[in-house]
C-alpha cells in the first residue's frame, strides 16, 4: 500500500515536470518560428530553467507530503478527520486540549456544555488556558510532562473530576489533554453501585441463614415435633419482620437502608446483638454527598464497635438515629470495654491503632468528616462501655 501510494506521488511530480517541459518546448518552437536567431535567447533559457526548477520543487513537495501523511491518501486523511471529530463529540466526558503555548485547540461538545453550565460564555478555542480556567493543572502537566489523575477542580461551584495527560510526539511534550466529568454525576453512579453492593451482601448473609433455618425446619418435620416447628417459624418470622421493618419504616434513603441491613446481617453472622433505634422518619437528603458522609461516620463507628466487642461474651452494639431542626444526631454505643481517658484524643489520630499495623484510619476518617461538615463529635467512655455522639447537618 505504502509503495503504491509513494509511486502515485512520484507519478504526480513527474507528470507535472513533463507538463512544464512540454509547455516550455512549445514556447521554444513558437519562438524559433518567429525568430530563429533568438531561439536560445537569454530570457528563454532563464524561463526554461525556472520551469524545470518548479518541476523539481513539485516532486520534492509531493515526496515530503507523502512522508508527513504516513502513506495515506487525501481521502483517507479526510475520513480519519471525520472519525476523530465524531469520537470527540460522542463521548460523555469533556475533552480539552492545549498546544505547546498553552492555547486551547480542542474542546468537544460536552466540554462546552459544562463550561456554559458553569457560566463561561466565551468560546474556548484559541483562549489561553490559564486565563480561561484559572488554577487548572494543564500548565503544570505541559511543563513537567507528568500525568495527574482523579483531580478535583472547582469551576464556579461545579466540582469536576479531571484527568490530565501530556501529549508526546517522538518523545517531546507538544501539548496536554484534560478529560473531565461532573463529580456529582460520578458520585451518583457510585452511590447506586454502593447501595447495590450493600443489598447484595445482606442477601448473601440472609441466604446463608435461610439455609440453616431450613435445615432446622426439616429436622423438626422428620421428628414430628409440630408444636416446636410452629413456634420456631413464628419466632424467626417475627425477628425478620422486626429487623427489616425497623429499618425500612424509619430510613427512606435506599442506600442508607441497604447499608444498615448489611450491618444487621453481619452482626447476626458474628453473634453480635445489634440494635437500631430511630425516632420518626428519616427522608432522603437534598444533597447526595450527605449520605456518603453518614455512611463514612456510621460505618467506621460500627466497625470499630465490632472490633471492640470481640473480647466480651455478650456482645452488644446500639445505633441511634434522631433528626431535629436540620440536624441528624447519631449515637453508637458498645460494651467492648471502654477507652482509657488518656487515649480519648489519640484514637482520632491518623494511623493510631491498638490492633496492629495498617489500621487506625476509621476514627480518623470520622473526625475528618465531622470537621469538614462543620458537625460535632463527642466521645464518652466507662469501664465497660463507650459511646460516640455525632451531630451532622441534614437537610431533606
Amino acid at each position: 500500500m505504502i509503495v503504491r501510494v509513494a509511486r502515485g506521488y512520484w507519478q504526480v511530480g513527474a507528470a507535472v515536470t513533463v507538463l512544464l517541459w512540454a509547455v516550455m518546448t512549445s514556447a521554444l518552437v513558437v519562438d524559433w518560428a518567429v525568430s530563429p536567431r533568438r531561439m536560445v535567447a537569454a530570457d528563454t533559457k532563464a524561463a526554461l530553467l525556472a520551469f524545470l526548477l518548479a518541476g523539481l520543487i513539485s516532486m520534492v513537495v509531493t515526496t515530503a507530503l507523502f512522508v508527513r501523511l504516513k502513506g495515506l491518501e487525501p481521502l483517507q486523511v479526510f475520513r480519519m478527520w471525520q472519525v476523530r471529530n465524531a469520537m470527540l463529540e460522542a463521548v460523555r466526558e469533556g475533552i480539552l486540549a492545549i498546544d505547546i503555548e498553552g492555547r486551547i485547540v480542542i474542546a468537544n461538545a460536552e466540554a462546552s456544555r459544562v463550561f456554559k453550565t458553569a457560566g463561561l460564555s466565551q468560546f474556548p478555542i484559541g483562549q489561553d488556558v490559564q486565563q480561561f480556567l484559572p488554577r487548572s493543572r494543564l500548565g503544570y502537566v505541559l511543563l513537567r510532562g507528568l500525568a495527574l489523575y482523579d483531580q478535583d477542580y472547582d469551576l464556579n461551584g461545579t466540582t469536576l473530576l479531571v484527568n490530565y495527560v501530556p501529549v508526546r510526539v517522538n518523545g517531546r511534550v507538544l501539548g496536554a489533554i484534560a478529560t473531565f466529568r461532573d463529580k456529582t454525576e460520578v458520585k451518583q453512579l457510585a452511590d447506586k453501585l454502593t447501595g447495590a453492593s450493600f443489598f447484595a451482601e445482606a442477601l448473601r448473609v440472609q441466604t446463608h441463614e435461610f439455609m440453616n433455618k431450613l435445615h432446622v425446619i426439616l429436622g423438626l418435620l422428620h421428628t414430628g415435633q409440630t408444636e416446636e416447628l410452629a413456634g420456631y417459624v413464628e419466632r424467626i418470622s417475627d425477628s425478620f419482620q422486626m429487623e427489616v421493618g425497623a429499618v425500612s419504616s424509619h430510613v427512606k434513603d435506599p442506600i442508607l437502608a441497604g447499608f444498615l441491613l448489611s450491618k444487621l446481617s453481619l452482626a447476626r453472622e458474628h453473634s453480635v446483638q445489634f440494635n437500631i433505634a430511630a425516632d420518626g422518619v428519616l427522608l432522603p437528603p437534598q444533597c447526595p454527598d450527605t449520605i456518603d458522609d453518614i455512611i463514612t461516620v456510621v460505618g467506621n463507628l460500627v466497625d470499630n464497635s465490632f472490633d471492640a466487642v470481640q473480647a466480651v461474651d455478650h456482645k452488644q452494639i446500639s445505633l441511634s438515629l434522631r433528626y431535629a431542626e436540620q440536624i441528624l444526631m447519631i449515637s453508637v454505643w458498645d460494651n467492648g470495654g471502654g477507652i482509657q481517658e488518656q487515649l480519648m484524643d489519640k484514637v482520632f489520630e491518623k494511623g493510631y491503632s491498638s490492633k496492629g499495623e495498617s489500621r487506625g484510619y476509621g476514627l480518623y476518617l470520622v473526625r475528618k468528616t465531622v470537621d469538614r461538615c462543620h458537625g460535632h463529635l463527642e466521645l464518652s467512655t466507662g469501664p465497660n462501655w463507650s459511646r460516640f455522639d455525632i451531630h451532622l447537618p441534614y437537610i431533606h
